[in-house]
């Protein structure tokens, strides 16, 4: 379910409650997977790192050759992540957006009672 269906369900609270959890989930799931990700990264570098202190000639490229394919999964993952994330990103803008635009009174309602209460507060201070 996409974010812009969950606008579209209304304000019942069942299919958005469980919409944004779902959101949530994903959200989580994916920044797990990436500390995963990188636990294994450092891992393998460690082992690499042992590896190269007592390889030499051939074995010394072979570890050589696979730190760099290590190196080089790794970065793709970041790329794939940060792509990820700004697709949820631009998806959470556009929902917050949407939501604006076909609810504006309780948008503004909204508002106009922070900037109310802002303005509450500041002259309460000023007496």
């Amino acid at each position: 379910m996409s974010v812009n269906d969950l606008i579209k369900t209304g304000n019942n609270g069942s299919a958005s409650s469980s919409g944004l959890a779902a959101l949530r989930a994903s959200a989580a799931g994916s920044a797990e997977r990436m500390s995963q990700e990188f636990r294994d990264l450092i891992s393998d570098l460690e082992g690499l790192i042992k590896k190269s202190k007592t390889a030499t000639g051939k074995e010394l490229e072979e570890v050589k050759e696979a730190l760099d394919g290590r190196v080089a999964e790794a970065k793709i993952l970041m790329e794939d992540q940060s792509n990820a994330m700004s697709k949820r990103a631009k998806e959470a803008y556009n929902a917050t957006s949407g939501y604006v635009r076909e609810h504006p009174v309780a948008s503004s309602t909204g508002l106009l009672v922070g900037l109310s209460a802002l303005c509450g507060y500041l002259w309460w201070r000023q007496r």
